[in-house]
């Protein structure tokens, strides 16, 4: 009984911190970001299925007008799209004989896709947010991922400007 209650109190004490820990504090958003009402959007993605899918994740979240001017626009969003060699397999085979060993070996880097957006101040060009993350299969994923990412940090719901 009395190691019942020492294993659930180091339990719940192992929770306690380990949600402290995952309860990190933010970085604060730069203001011309939060106050920005109006955002260009730009898809330098090559993924027409992938820039769709952020527009329509962008219209649900309606933070933001979609300008269709960059002239009439606060901030600029530009979606791009890039391969990273994310990962190398590498196989070999050494044969011994007595001091001297002998090898064949292979490598092969596989390519993961990520889409990355990054978010610029309409008239200074200043950068203001960037985030990225792996396309996966599909091309949905990825653009509702990183409009959830942002929205996870901005304040809900919109300050009222005075």
């Amino acid at each position: 009984m009395i190691h019942s209650t020492k294993r659930t109190i180091h339990t719940l004490v192992f929770c306690l911190f380990a949600t402290a820990l995952c309860a990190q504090e933010r970085a604060p958003l730069p203001d011309k970001l939060v106050s920005a009402q109006k955002l260009f959007l730009i898809n330098d993605s090559g993924d027409l299925k992938a820039y769709d899918k952020f527009y329509s994740e962008l219209k649900k979240w309606g933070y933001f007008t979609i300008a269709t001017s960059q002239v009439t626009a606060d901030a600029i969003a530009v979606l791009t799209s890039r391969a990273e060699y994310a990962v190398s397999v590498g196989t070999g085979t050494v044969i011994a004989n007595g001091n001297v060993a002998t090898g064949i070996g292979s490598s092969v880097s596989i390519p993961g896709t990520y889409l990355h957006l990054k978010v610029f101040d309409a008239t200074t060009g200043e950068p203001l947010w960037s985030d990225a993350t792996e396309k996966w299969i599909t091309a949905g994923h990825a653009p509702s991922k990183l409009v959830s990412n942002l929205k996870e940090r901005m304040p809900q719901p919109r300050t009222k400007k005075p």
